[in-house]
């Protein structure tokens, strides 16, 4: 009987204890979004949630836009915004200190989700008149490349067996700015996401659109890609998703999400899992891509190289969606990380000991940032 009794008082002190949880969160009147322009997919699938965010939380969203990924992500470092929307492929560079993040002055970046969204889908994309059908079709031809695109790219090329010196690159100052060359017809070659409003411009086009298969089944072609952005998954476009020229296109995909620095105070990653959970039947119908944003979805995250924040593990807890098998992968990506930060001293300190500059277009300097990443297990 009286162990009866103790159990009901610890019952009752954690429902208590997560009560107080929920009322201690002070939100702020306005959270900070960096992202991507006004007009990108990305932007607008956030901004259709911020009735929510208001309306649960009682915070006003703003957007922080700009088209480049690394002023997006040194936004939310230099405290101008308070999470990153982004696409996990791109905030796995900022956590691996990759690409444009492997510099001293950034590095490897201790950066947590506080919310994994559903996928988007990017490819190459061509005007269809072009003749250009498949990857291998674009060597010698003009690719718009800009800062943070080169994995990409390069990923894409690499199914094909190219690289960026099999094609013309042309410089373009962003997401957005590629695809404008592209549809003014300036360019050959840009990266486009199936949701984005330039695309379904150019899909209604007289030139129109077409995105470069991916074929899943050229197993050996999707080795190399992955060998140099293993964030890119093989997905195939479903129907009502973006532009009708996608549908059925076997592309690469991964998961939109909301992104903080490990340091960032619970009460935002807390607030932002709080809103996707609870507001979902009002935002799900605003985007094509947003019925995919469950709850089911933020917690499929197995695969995910990137740990949660801990406000959004607490909101978690407290609607006991937290399983030890969470848990389990919650402590090996900190683990991980915190051997990324080890392993990153290391090399910048052989670097300097072998005078090699650590400049990110030396050839030299990103071989050795990498074969010290794929030392980590």
């Amino acid at each position: 009987m009286k162990r009866g009794i103790v159990v009901f008082i610890l019952a009752l002190m954690i429902g208590l204890g997560n009560l107080a949880v929920a009322e201690e969160m002070k939100y702020p009147p306005q959270i900070r979004a960096s992202t991507a322009t006004m007009l990108s997919a990305t932007t607008i699938m956030m901004m259709a949630v911020a009735p929510q965010f208001e309306e649960i939380v009682g915070s006003k969203l703003r957007a922080v836009p700009s088209d480049l990924l690394a002023s997006q992500c040194m936004a939310m470092k230099k405290n101008k915004a308070d999470f990153w929307n982004v696409h996990l492929a791109s905030s796995y560079r900022a956590v691996f200190g990759v690409e444009e993040y492997a510099t001293p002055q950034w590095g490897p970046q201790k950066i947590r989700m506080a919310w994994k969204g559903g996928p988007t889908f990017l490819a190459l994309g061509v005007r269809a008149k072009s003749g250009i059908n498949t990857i291998q079709d674009l060597k010698g031809k003009k690719v718009g490349v800009y800062a943070g695109s080169e994995g990409f790219i390069s990923a894409y090329l690499a199914f094909g067996d190219l690289t960026l010196e099999d094609v013309k690159v042309i410089p373009a100052t962003g997401f957005g700015g590629a695809l404008t060359q592209l549809a003014e017809n300036r360019i050959e070659a840009a990266l486009v996401s199936v949701a984005t409003p330039v695309a379904y411009e150019m899909d209604e086009s007289p030139d129109g659109l077409r995105y470069l298969p991916l074929p899943r089944n050229d197993k050996a072609g999707w080795k190399r890609l992955q060998l140099i952005y293993p964030a890119l998954l093989p997905y195939t476009v479903p129907q009502n998703i973006g532009t009708k020229s996608g549908w059925g296109v076997e592309m690469s995909g991964f998961p939109k999400g909301n992104f903080v620095y490990a340091g960032q105070e619970d009460v935002i990653a807390y607030a932002i899992a709080k809103v996707y959970a609870e507001g979902y039947e009002e935002y799900k119908d605003k985007h094509s891509h947003l019925p995919f944003w469950t709850k089911e979805a933020a917690l499929d995250v197995f695969d995910v190289p990137t740990a949660y924040h801990s406000g959004s593990i607490k909101y978690f807890k407290e609607k006991g969606l937290w399983t030890p098998e969470h848990e389990k992968w919650q402590q090996n990506q900190i683990r991980l990380e915190n051997l990324r930060q080890e392993v990153w001293k290391n090399a910048l300190t052989e670097a300097k000991s072998k005078n090699i500059s650590t400049e990110i277009d030396n050839k030299e300097w990103t071989d050795l940032w990498k074969s010290y990443l794929n030392e980590i297990e």
